[in-house]
């Protein structure tokens, strides 16, 4: 089995295009000597956020604006026009130079490591500048986007055709050009759509940031594969096992399946339930249980919120080591996973020796 990482960000929103925080490319000194690294402990694919929440898409005059005439469960709607070539411009010029760095680490000789592109991510069709998740701020606490910048507020793209079809010609259309190109093809691994559509979709569970139909969420998904299938393989980063299911995704015309596995369900199903082949695009480094989980296990209380714990590893009592992880998705027939994650500061990242360690063991077959 294949290991591959989530890099996934050094700047959520705006590691491509001009953002509203900190330096422009903020990955780019430090990018091939990781790399690097990551050859050197196994790692052949590394998955990495384009867009994020579109903080950097659509800008100024071009940003989303509130609509307060129309409402969804609600709450005001976000309008956006997707910009042109012109305002893609900088987040395709961003690109092509993270695939001259990909390029640059793979001038040895050795084994390529590839990029796995997610070109967006469900909170961009949340409504706009909304505060969810580990994304809602930069580390300065408090402190909200500049002018002319906002969080989220795309949701129109999938939901009108005439929308999809520009956010396709001039971002995804490039985007994929770009990787392309006789001296990029060999690196790209395959183009995730969008991560965890499920988060933005009213698939019947109701709620003010599912803004996006399920017909029409389906439909954007059918047009982005069909434009990346002409190159590369389509894949979408889908949070949940069930999804495959519940959304009827045989449909989609995928070339590689993709779900994120954080304990739930309980048992890990065998790469070889689903129709095409499958991976792991998400798996979490830490057990992310709370403290207390020890005290909390002798009441009985073996499951508690935020407890990603494996059962089928033995839950807070088990090993529950990266290597025993491998290990488990290995026997279940897996080809690839990707661990979560180098950069991101949440529970489920803990990128430290000991993972680096459990990684290059396994990928060297010791």
């Amino acid at each position: 089995m294949k290991v591959g990482v989530n890099y996934p960000w050094k700047n959520y929103g705006w590691d491509f295009g001009e953002g509203p925080w900190g330096v422009r490319r903020a990955w780019e000194p430090t990018l091939v000597d990781e790399l690097r690294a990551l050859k050197g402990i196994g790692v052949h694919a590394v998955r990495w956020f384009i867009l994020g929440d579109g903080i950097a898409y659509g800008t100024g005059a071009s940003a989303p604006a509130e609509d307060r005439d129309r409402l969804w469960q609600g709450h005001p709607q976000w309008r956006f026009i997707p910009p042109d070539r012109a305002g893609t411009k900088p987040i395709v010029d961003d690109f092509r130079a993270l695939l001259a760095c990909f390029r640059e680490a793979n001038d040895d000789g050795g084994a390529v490591i590839q990029l796995l592109p997610v070109v967006a991510d469900f909170p961009l069709f949340f409504p706009g500048n909304a505060e969810s998740g580990p994304f809602a701020k930069p580390e300065r606490q408090g402190e909200g986007p500049a002018a002319g910048f906002v969080k989220n507020g795309r949701g129109d793209i999938p939901i009108d055709p005439q929308k999809t079809a520009r956010y396709i010609d001039h971002l995804l259309a490039p985007l994929v050009a770009a990787a392309y190109e006789p001296e990029h093809r060999r690196l790209i691994h395959s183009i995730d759509i969008i991560n965890e559509p499920e988060w933005c979709t009213d698939d019947g569970r109701k709620g003010p940031m599912r803004t996006v139909p399920q017909a029409a969420m389906m439909s954007f998904l059918r047009a982005c594969a069909d434009v990346v299938r002409e190159c590369f393989v389509p894949t979408v980063g889908f949070a949940e096992v069930e999804t495959f299911a519940k959304w009827d995704v045989r449909s989609l015309g995928l070339g590689l399946w993709q779900y994120h596995y954080y304990a739930k369900p309980d048992v890990i199903g065998p790469a070889s339930d689903f129709a095409t082949r499958t991976i792991l695009g998400e798996f979490a480094t830490t057990t992310g249980a709370p403290a207390d989980a020890a005290k909390r296990a002798l009441s009985g209380l073996w499951r508690q919120p935020g407890d990603i714990t494996w059962p089928e590893l033995g839950g807070t009592w088990g090993d529950q080591r990266v290597a025993a992880r491998l290990a488990l998705l290995a026997s279940k027939g897996y080809s690839e996973c990707f661990a979560w994650s180098i950069h991101a500061t949440d529970k489920a990242t803990r990128w430290d020796d000991a993972a680096r360690d459990d990684i290059a063991r396994f990928t060297s077959g010791k």
